[in-house]
């Protein structure tokens, strides 16, 4: 098992010897042999050692392309450390620069703005400027680390682990011991984030034993269905996933036919506890003689620690065991002060052996704390996490830090999150502590495809011989609506969407459009992009309720660079959000369409009076952080070969947009229809560009638009229509019925299983879970969309105790034509904008005071807003509570108004 001086370029190059015309690697942009990997590996080493030296830290961009693993085996051979940097995480991407200082950045395109200082070069993966005499493989020795690889475990607080070629190398022969051997017939699926240390295990493992390595693509790792596809056209023998993405490949396998293919013969699951569930589900899909090990290991332990062989019998527990040691190393568990502890109860597990890694790099305090000194088995890892034997098998008991007390009583966090997912309709949750000052335990559920939010069924809205959707604002809906399905305002002067067109809609609001262009191509591909998460969010639900299945939502902004920036948001005029805010020309914008509407009898006369204070009071703003990418990136990361249609409607950001397209890739956009406002000859600039890029341009403007800068921009390549498309198509599902979930079915499955003191203040219904590069439920942003949804639930007050309150209810009854209780919010009982500026006038004439138009915006919760109407001098009503009780918060809440609520 050992070696004196192992290296981990010393395992590709003995297959680069025994068999190198053998494929090593396989990814959408190329394939290489085992000698054609090493013999680019040793171009880029001697390419890198221009500016580096041997222990140096060299960054490499954390891109799914063979580039990358060229990239990272010619740092190994250069004999520097391997920094991965995710630019699709700009902000954790600025976190780990603001520790460790590179000496050289590896990158394809543009950097993110925290990485530009670093010297940037590219690799050239054909090893075009290798040199006549391969570089000697530099051996590693164990003071040198092989990479430094970002953690941030369950705290949330970055790590910078620091793992030796020694441990790699170890690591991969145990564990290959330990799940019965990967040989050179095998084909090895690599799913996981070059920027998670599992990226690791699923590139050495296979390639050190001689196998083909298939890199799944960004595009692939967020579809399912495509990694199904890709892994059953590429003959996929191994599969090495966490637990929530087989939840989603099962979905996906039981909806098609063919399952993971004929050739699948080991499924590998780690990171994440496995369900017994997911042992029931896959058994009926499991090709004849598949083997499955659940696995359980760390960063700071190099990966896997312990496997375990799953079979039927496991189906019928809860959460599948994690195992028994891999070879060489112990798993043990011990109380506080290190002391192991006796069969039968529940403590720490604590790692020693060869793959315990060097520590936090920087950070001698925290390493100190992890990685004591044994006097049994030399240095440990203390994981954090709970373990106890079920048998001669561990049984992962939940984190230390997952166990709370309230009101005296333990409750443990993992145990409430294992309970949720065990209801039939929940594909993952996330249940944590949101409170600052005491204990408040709050849930997030995702549910599985074919159920959706009861309260959000029940708002959902059919438009005119059209598509379901949830409306942020009505008016809004409506006029978008008109602008796309009715008077087609995309499709004019020669554009046209063939069956099978890939769309890209940049600045997609909440899916009209994607949902006219998936009618419009039922055999197309739909790349939706929309940073706004509460937009992004509604879009998901509507591309949902609507059976869509050939539209993927991206929540970015395209710019003309990758990182971070702060969107201007508008709840009350969503369109106008914009990375670039102007708030005075677009209350300007908004105040022509509605005249514009009143003119054409579309808006009530009564409203006229209030055109131009209505238009204020819609852009009430919300600043919202938000992720910047380019445009090549994006058709880079979805693998996208031809653009039939760009769409373009990204409020002041369509020349950045723009200028984020490579020379390279502009010949691969057939047609773009934009929406262009007129400000400092942006029109003019516009067409220019695209005319300039070869396209026959237009540009007029909607009736609706009249005394507005807001023009359309029409490019359209010569001979499109013509052009025959070559690029992989999709199809779209009819519209399904879906099964409706509502949060108090699932607090009474909780209440049915677990101690009243268990049960969560609140529990929220999310579309989509957010998640990490690596896949993991991203705890912390949960954590926020928690707190932020507890703050906003309604306060419980009986209408009638104060003469406003009663007044405001009155009103909003009237105007709305439906029963008004305290706890509600305006805008999700029915208003909108145009019923606000109703209630507005006559409130001031009932109350004879001046009421604001924007205070029903601000604050559009009945008693919020009502109490922004009493006198200076009154005090708050009494009654008003400071607090809310347990089982009032979440029952009628569909989303957070951070991710979806008008």
């Amino acid at each position: 098992m050992s070696s004196d001086r192992p290296s981990i370029p010393g395992l590709v190059l003995g297959w680069a010897s025994r068999t190198p015309d053998a494929v090593a690697l396989e990814s959408r942009d190329r394939t290489l042999t085992y000698r054609q990997l090493h013999d680019a590996a040793a171009a880029a080493a001697a390419h890198i050692s221009r500016w580096s030296a041997p222990g140096d830290v060299v960054a490499v961009e954390a891109a799914r392309t063979a580039g990358t693993v060229v990239a990272i085996l010619g740092v190994l051979q250069a004999g520097c450390t391997y920094l991965p940097l995710d630019f699709d995480a700009p902000a954790a991407c600025a976190e780990v620069l603001d520790r460790i200082s590179p000496t050289l950045l590896i990158s394809a395109g543009p950097a993110p703005e925290c990485a530009r200082a670093i010297r940037r070069t590219t690799i050239d993966v054909d090893g075009g400027t290798a040199p006549k005499t391969r570089p000697a493989i530099l051996p590693a020795a164990d003071d040198v680390s092989a990479y430094l690889m970002p953690t941030s475990g369950s705290t949330g607080a970055t790590k910078i682990v620091e793992v030796s070629h020694r441990n790699v190398c170890y690591n991969v022969r145990a564990l290959n011991e330990a799940i019965g051997g990967i040989t050179s017939d095998d084909t090895y699926l690599h799913f996981a984030s070059f920027a998670f240390s599992s990226s690791i295990r699923q590139l050495f493992l296979p390639l050190s034993h001689g196998a083909r390595v298939v890199l799944a693509s960004s595009a692939e790792r967020l579809d399912p269905a495509g990694l199904l596809r890709r892994a059953r056209a590429s003959s996929v023998t191994v599969v090495d996933v966490i637990p929530s993405l087989l939840a989603a490949l099962l979905d996906a396998a039981e909806a098609a036919d063919g399952g993971f293919g004929p050739h699948f013969r080991l499924l590998l699951t780690a990171s994440e506890r496995l369900p017994g569930d997911l042992v029931r589900r896959w058994h009926p899909l499991a090709p004849e003689g598949c083997r499955f090990f659940n696995m359980y290991g760390q960063t700071e332990t190099t990966g896997i620690v312990s496997v375990h062989p799953v079979t039927a019998a496991d189906a019928h527990r809860s959460i599948v065991p994690i195992g028994q040691a891999i070879p060489e190393t112990y798993v043990m568990l011990a109380d506080p002060s290190g002391t192991p502890v006796p069969p039968g109860g529940t403590a720490e597990i604590v790692v020693a052996g060869p793959g315990v890694a060097c520590g936090y790099a920087g950070d001698s305090g925290r390493t100190a704390a992890a990685f004591p000194a044994s006097a049994v088995n030399g240095r440990i890892y203390r994981t954090g996490d709970l373990g106890r034997y079920d048998g001669p098998s561990l049984q992962y008991a939940g984190r230390s830090d997952s166990q709370v007390k309230i009101s005296g009583k333990r409750v443990d966090l993992t145990e409430v999150e294992q309970v949720l997912s065990e209801h039939p309709a929940v594909a993952d949750a996330v249940v944590a502590d949101i409170g600052d000052t005491e204990v408040r335990v709050a849930a997030a559920v995702q549910l599985r495809p074919g159920h959706l939010d009861a309260a959000v069924l029940q708002r959902l809205r059919e438009l005119p011989d059209g598509p379901l959707v949830l409306d942020l604002n009505p008016p809004e809906t409506d006029f978008m609506f008109a602008e796309i399905f009715t008077r087609k305002v995309y499709l004019q002067h020669g554009i046209t969407l063939p069956p099978d067109a890939c769309v890209i809609d940049a600045g997609a609001n909440i899916g009209l459009f994607t949902l006219f262009a998936a009618q419009q191509a039922p055999r197309g591909r739909i790349i939706a992009v929309e940073p706004a998460g509460p937009a992004a969010e509604a879009m998901r639900i509507n591309l949902a309720a609507n059976g869509c299945v050939n539209a993927v939502v991206r929540e970015v902004a395209l710019g003309d660079h990758r990182g971070t920036a702060t969107l201007t948001f508008y709840p009350h005029s969503v369109g106008m959000s914009s990375i670039h805010a102007d708030p005075a020309g677009e209350a300007r914008t908004i105040a022509s369409i509605i005249r514009n509407q009143v003119a054409a009898g579309e808006v009530p006369v009564e409203l006229r009076d209030v055109t131009g204070e209505l238009a204020e009071a819609k852009l009430a703003p919300r600043a919202l952080s938000c992720t910047v990418t380019r445009l090549s990136d994006l058709l880079s990361a979805e693998a996208i070969e031809q653009v039939d249609l760009l769409k373009i409607d990204v409020q002041d950001s369509e020349l950045d947009l723009l200028a984020g397209i490579d020379d390279a890739d502009w010949p691969r956009i057939a047609q773009v229809a934009a929406e262009v406002h007129d400000l400092d000859g942006r029109l003019g600039r516009t067409t220019g560009l695209l005319r300039q890029r070869g396209f026959h341009v237009t540009s007029g403007q909607d009736p609706m638009f009249a005394g507005t800068d807001m023009h359309y921009v029409y490019a359209r390549r010569p001979g499109y229509e013509q052009q025959p498309v070559s690029h992989p198509r999709r199809t779209t599902a009819a519209r399904t019925l879906h099964r409706p979930v509502a949060t108090r079915q699932l607090l009474e499955h909780l209440r049915a299983r677990l101690p009243h003191h268990h049960i969560p203040v609140a529990l929220l219904i999310l579309t989509q879970i957010p998640r990490t590069s690596s896949g993991k439920a991203d705890r912390s942003r949960v954590v926020d969309t928690l707190r932020t949804h507890v703050r906003q639930l309604p306060q419980s007050i009986d209408v009638d105790c104060d003469p406003v309150v009663t007044a405001v209810a009155e009103v909003w009854r009237e105007v709305l034509g439906r029963p008004v209780s305290a706890g509600d919010d305006f805008f999700e009982i029915g208003g909108n904008s145009l019923t606000a500026a109703r209630v507005i006038t006559r409130l001031r004439q009932r109350l004879g005071r001046e009421i604001p138009l924007r205070v029903i915006f601000t604050s559009s919760e009945l008693v919020a807003f009502a109490s922004h109407l009493w006198p200076e001098t009154d005090p708050l009503p009494a009654s008003t509570p400071s607090g809310v009780p347990a089982d009032s918060v979440a029952v009628n809440a569909p989303a957070s108004k951070t991710e979806a609520v008008r």
